[in-house]
């Protein structure tokens, strides 16, 4: 029995790898006159982009809340440090969707992304709208993720790996931990 505890310890420690920041770009801002629903004609638009790996995503403030797309903007890069919820330091995935809510909505979430899921209204897949929190089971038979819905299947959140970053809903790795979602605004 000691030589299984120690063994499984000892191959905890094996598969530990350091994690390396992936590469990120963004365009400069675009000025561009459109009309766009809720929008008088001429408005000044900003556009965006990142490219990760070999994922590339494109939106625009008139396609994703201006509010949500100011603070992902903001935030874009922050380092993820569980339990943290200073900027300056990193987000978990729970702090970086409080922090987001409280300076967008002025809305106070829960701490927690477990508690965060026990509250709002529940939301199909089909039916997500900007805003909206998904949340994920990642390894777990417990919910230990969340981010928020933007447009298009994708979503922002902190991850482990790359910050605060933009996924995809449709990515094999969140398509299988997808949990549900919820709605709060």
């Amino acid at each position: 029995m000691k030589f299984i505890v120690i063994t499984i310890f000892i191959l905890s420690f094996l598969s530990c790898t350091p994690v390396t920041r992936k590469s990120y770009s963004r365009k400069k801002s675009v000025k561009v006159a459109v009309k766009g629903e809720g929008e008088k004609f001429g408005k000044q638009k900003k556009s965006w982009s990142y490219k990760r790996d070999s994922e590339r995503y494109s939106g625009n403030s008139s396609s994703i809340p201006s509010k949500l797309d100011k603070l992902i903007r903001k935030y874009w890069g922050t380092n993820y440090k569980y339990g943290s919820t200073n900027p300056k330091i990193g987000f978990d995935c729970s702090s970086y969707v409080q922090r987001v809510y409280k300076e967008a909505f002025n809305y106070n979430l829960p701490r927690t992304s477990r508690t965060q899921f026990s509250k709002g209204h529940s939301v199909s897949k089909r039916d997500l709208r900007a805003g909206d929190l998904v949340f994920f089971k990642i390894n777990s038979s417990r919910i230990n993720h969340v981010g928020i819905y933007i447009k298009g299947n994708k979503f922002t959140h902190a991850s482990v790996s790359s910050g605060v970053t933009i996924s995809n809903l449709d990515n094999d790795y969140y398509r299988r931990s997808y949990a549900g979602a919820r709605r709060f605004l």
